[in-house]
């Protein structure tokens, strides 16, 4: 499933310290796969974690729910069910015992119906507006930063343009 350039994917028995299906050595461009665990996943789960894996490396990141936010970006709406496999994907493999997984999979769920509802789905447009108060398509200002410089960038050029016209 990966296809970045670089990165290799190692299949080995079993991790002794954890029942985790994958983990990421970022620094060696590599994805070491438990096969105890995930011979018992199904494939779209496997994508998942692979895509999740390989957005640690990518991203050069510890941070779980970038590595997920990647994952999501690279499979959403490219194979049938990829929306409700991103979620159920967490919630099958994840054991719940943190705050930060509760937070994984909410942040999950909320991506999904936003991409739902941006693509026309009325009723997750209606969940994600009762869940966050929000429109999925309002402005988002973490988005906003090449925009508006460009956008504030154009704005100093017409006004450059009015005066220099009233000067002729």
């Amino acid at each position: 499933m990966s296809n970045q350039p670089g990165l290799k994917i190692r299949y080995v028995d079993r991790f002794v310290e954890s029942d985790s299906p994958a983990r990421v050595y970022r620094d060696l461009g590599l994805i070491e796969i438990n096969l105890s665990r995930w011979l018992q996943l199904p494939k779209p789960y496997r994508d998942y974690i692979l895509a999740h894996e390989e957005g640690h490396w990518a991203l050069n990141t510890t941070d779980e729910m970038k590595a997920d936010e990647y994952a999501f970006k690279k499979l959403a709406g490219k194979a049938p069910y990829s929306l409700r496999n991103s979620i159920l994907t967490l919630y099958d493999v994840l054991p719940f015992t943190t705050p930060e997984q509760h937070r994984r999979l909410e942040a999950a769920e909320l991506r999904a119906l936003k991409y739902s509802a941006r693509n026309g789905n009325k009723e997750a447009m209606q969940l994600y507006v009762e869940r966050t108060g929000k429109n999925p398509d309002a402005f988002d200002g973490r988005k906003a930063g090449k925009n508006a410089w460009l956008f504030v960038l154009i704005i100093i050029v017409i006004i450059w343009i009015i005066k220099n016209k009233a000067c002729l």
